[in-house]
């Protein structure tokens, strides 16, 4: 993948991405320079679609990468049907307790 000319890495030195195993440093310096890239998301998803095994791509380490394929894509939350929405605040009708406690209102 060739960098877009937007990206932050675009003209950097290409080992900055690989770093040696253990350079946190380094590590950190890769991921200051997606943090502030607009082309950040965009890398991401070509790294995770080709699974790319080596480098910081997007902001994602070799590791956070493999865990992201291991745990797949999230869910998608259905919404609630209609009748199970309520548009009222819930509320407690303290008129009907008899023992003291409160009850929720039924």
């Amino acid at each position: 993948m060739t960098a877009p000319r937007a990206a932050a890495c675009r003209g950097a030195d290409v080992e900055t991405f690989f770093p040696a195993p253990g350079d946190v440093a380094a590590v950190r310096r890769a991921l200051m320079i997606c943090d502030r890239c607009p082309v950040r998301i965009p890398c991401r998803r070509y790294a995770l679609d080709h699974r790319e095994r080596y480098g910081i791509w997007g902001g994602l380490t070799e590791e956070t990468r493999e865990t992201l394929l291991r745990i797949g894509p999230p869910r998608a939350v259905l919404p609630l049907p209609e009748e199970r929405i309520s548009t009222t605040p819930y509320r407690r009708d303290l008129s009907r307790s008899t023992d003291g406690v409160i009850a929720p209102r039924v």
